[in-house]
C-alpha cells in the first residue's frame, strides 16, 4: 500500500469514526429522558376492638316478710337488672343491640322503665336499650339499669283495675317462674368519609 493510499484509508477511518460518534451522540441526545428513583415505606395500624358486655342480676326490692316471701314477685313489687357495655380501648364506633329471648311467664301487667321511659313489652324494651358508642366518645361505657314494675293495681279507672286484678289473680294462682335471656350483640359501625 502506498503512502497515498494509506493516508486515504486513515482519513476514511477517521471520517467514519467521527460520523459514527456524531450519530451516536445525536441518537443518544434525542432519546434521553429524566429519571428519578425513590422509595417510600408505610405502615397502617389496625383499630383495636375490645368490647365487654356484662349483666347484673335480676333483683327485687326487699319487702317485709309479713307482706311477701323473699325472692318472690307479686302485684306491688318492683326491682332492677342492668346491662353494661364497655368499649374502653376500642378504636372504632360500636353499635350494640339487645334482644330478649326465651321469655316465659311474664306477668301481663308488668312493665319496664329505663329512666323515665316506660316499656310494656320486652321487644319495646330492647329497642330502648340499643345504642351506639362513637369512636371519639370520651366515655365508652354504657350502663343501662332497667327497672321492672308490677303495680299493685293496674289501670286508671275501677273497671280497668278490676279486670287487671282478675288477670293478676289468675297469674298468682298459677305461680309460675318468669324467665328470659338478654342477648347483647356489639358490632363495628361502618366507617364513613
Amino acid at each position: 500500500m502506498s503512502k497515498k493510499e494509506n493516508k486515504t484509508v486513515k482519513k476514511s477511518i477517521v471520517t467514519l469514526t467521527l460520523t459514527v460518534f456524531i450519530l451516536v451522540l445525536f441518537i443518544g441526545l434525542t432519546i434521553s429522558k429524566y429519571i428519578t428513583l425513590g422509595s417510600k415505606s408505610g405502615s397502617m395500624q389496625v383499630a383495636k376492638w375490645n368490647v365487654n358486655i356484662t349483666e347484673s342480676d335480676l333483683s327485687n326490692k326487699v319487702y317485709t316478710p309479713q307482706t311477701i316471701v323473699a325472692d318472690r314477685i307479686a302485684p306491688g313489687t318492683e326491682g332492677t337488672f342492668g346491662i353494661k357495655v364497655d368499649a374502653t380501648g376500642t378504636e372504632v364506633g360500636v353499635r350494640y343491640d339487645v334482644e330478649f329471648t326465651d321469655i316465659q311467664n311474664k306477668p301481663t301487667n308488668m312493665y319496664f322503665m329505663v329512666g323515665t321511659t316506660r316499656y310494656n313489652s320486652f321487644d319495646d324494651l330492647a329497642t330502648g336499650i340499643s345504642d351506639t358508642i362513637n369512636a371519639d366518645d370520651s366515655n365508652k361505657v354504657r350502663e343501662v339499669t332497667v327497672k321492672w314494675v308490677w303495680d299493685y293495681e293496674t289501670g286508671s279507672d275501677e273497671a280497668t283495675k278490676n279486670s287487671n286484678n282478675v288477670i293478676d289473680t289468675q297469674e298468682g294462682i298459677a305461680g309460675q317462674t318468669m324467665t328470659f335471656n338478654a342477648n347483647v350483640t356489639a358490632e363495628q359501625v361502618q366507617p364513613t368519609e
